[in-house]
C-alpha cells in the first residue's frame, strides 16, 4: 500500500513531514494512507475529501486525513476493508478526541495522534472516546429529569373522592336527649 502526503497550505516543516511519514508507515498494514492540507473551495467538504480519496487510490483500501484551512474542519475518509474498522463514527470521534491540538496550531501532533488513534482501531484496540460518554451521560440527565417530572405530577394530582368513599367516612351519628321540651307562656 501507499503513503501519500501533501501540505499545501506549509502547516508542516521538513523534519515534521519526515515524522509523519514514518508514523503513518502502520497504517499501511492495512491499506493506503494519506495526509493533506487544503483549502477546500466547496462547502460539501466531505464529499470533497472523498472525491481527493478517490483520485488518489481509486476503490482500494485506505484512508486520508485532510485539514481543510478554508472552512477550518478536519476530515477523516475510509474506504474499503479500512472503513469496517475506521467508520464515520470513529473518524468523528478521532477529529473530536484531536481539535484542541489543531485549534492551537499543533498541526504535526494532531496529525501523528490522529494516525496513532487509526492504528490503535485497525489493531484491534478501543480509543478514547469521551464525547460520546459526555453526551449519553447528558441524555441520561434529561431523561431522568422528564420522568422525574412526570411521577411528579401524576403522584402530585388531587384527585376527587368517590360517592361511595364518602359515605364510607361519614359516621351519620346522631345524640338526641331529652325529647321533651319545656311550654313557657
Amino acid at each position: 500500500y501507499l503513503i501519500y502526503m501533501n501540505d499545501e497550505e506549509n502547516l508542516l516543516d521538513a523534519s515534521e513531514e519526515d515524522a509523519l511519514l514514518q508514523d503513518m508507515i502502520p497504517i499501511t498494514e492495512y491499506g493506503n494512507a494519506a495526509f493533506m492540507t487544503a483549502q477546500i473551495g466547496s462547502a460539501y467538504y466531505e464529499k470533497a475529501t472523498g472525491d481527493i480519496y478517490h483520485s488518489l487510490f481509486g476503490n482500494s483500501s485506505g484512508t486520508i486525513f485532510l485539514i481543510d484551512m478554508n472552512h477550518r474542519q478536519l476530515i477523516i475518509y475510509s474506504d474499503g476493508t479500512i472503513y469496517r474498522v475506521i467508520t464515520k463514527r470513529y473518524a468523528n470521534t478521532i477529529t473530536d478526541n484531536v481539535y484542541g491540538l489543531a485549534k492551537d496550531g499543533e498541526y504535526y501532533d494532531c496529525a501523528k495522534e490522529v494516525f496513532s488513534e487509526m492504528t490503535t482501531l485497525l489493531g484491534g484496540q478501543h480509543i478514547a472516546q469521551p464525547m460520546k460518554h459526555i453526551t449519553n451521560a447528558m441524555l441520561a440527565l434529561i431523561l431522568s429529569t422528564f420522568i422525574l417530572y412526570y411521577l411528579t405530577r401524576r403522584m402530585s394530582r388531587l384527585r376527587a373522592a368517590r360517592s361511595s368513599e364518602i359515605l364510607e367516612k361519614i359516621g351519620a351519628v346522631c345524640h338526641f336527649t331529652n325529647g321533651a321540651s319545656p311550654y313557657v307562656s
